[in-house]
């Protein structure tokens, strides 16, 4: 299929096979997937705005780059339930749907080949999720594959990583996680997996510049002078993922 504008901002997801067209739920605006504590998190600590010489009582509910990183781009879910379990000597087992795989071990040694990179706080088994539906981008877009932003609560790890889809977007893919240490239990379908957010490439250089006291001023006042939510009332931009 090709794009009926291709300087649209239009992203594509092509299913693997015909089965998962039919069955596998596509990747969906990141947005339908805000976590039940972050709805439930009240925007004052304490129920009602108090302030004092130490600043307000806002919670992470009022930091819109929070609340940005939570709705950017889409979130491809889980389509069944997985069932986690773990011996005496942290060997990791799960059970999913066979008829629909979802996840597989990676067959080497996990002492040897993942020690280096995998923190302390996740088991050494390597995890592949499957990626059913693979995004394909409008000339010039990538795409990066993340674990679900700010989702810690999560009992697994996905990777991260970045792949030019606007060239690659025919396959489906091997995208690695881990399992958290002390998890055991079942990740229910609808669970986020990944986080997929399209960007546009371009070459970047960089440079250090001196402090422009006036402007950082300018800047720092225009936030503060609002009680709370500065940075949105001056400087946000609402972004769209459709």
């Amino acid at each position: 299929m090709k794009f009926k504008n291709p300087l649209a901002n239009e992203i594509h997801f092509h299913p693997v096979d015909e089965k998962t067209y039919h069955v596998i739920p596509h990747p969906k605006p990141a947005r339908n997937y805000l976590p039940k504590w972050y709805k439930d998190m009240p925007l004052f600590h304490n129920a009602e705005f108090k302030m004092d010489q130490h600043g307000s009582n806002v919670s992470a509910k009022a930091c819109v780059p929070f609340m940005d990183a939570l709705t950017t781009g889409y979130i491809q879910e889980t389509w069944c339930d997985i069932v986690i379990d773990t011996d005496l000597v942290g060997n990791v087992t799960y059970h999913s749907l066979p008829e629909f795989p979802i996840m597989h071990k990676r067959g080497y040694n996990k002492d040897q080949n993942t020690k280096v990179f995998v923190p302390e706080d996740f088991y050494g088994d390597e995890f592949i999720w499957k990626v059913p539906w693979f995004p394909r981008t409008p000339k010039g877009w990538s795409s990066i594959f993340t674990h679900p932003l700010g989702r810690m609560d999560l009992p697994f790890y996905s990777m991260g990583g970045v792949v030019d889809t606007d060239k690659f977007w025919g396959s489906g893919g091997n995208y690695p996680f881990f399992i958290k240490k002390g998890f055991k239990g079942i990740i229910p379908a609808g669970t986020p997996m990944y986080q997929i957010i399209p960007f546009k490439r371009s070459d970047w250089n960089s440079k250090a510049i001196e402090h422009d006291e006036g402007n950082f001023l300018k800047m720092e006042f225009s936030v503060k002078k609002h009680v709370y939510g500065g940075y949105k009332k001056e400087y946000w931009n609402k972004k769209n993922y459709n």
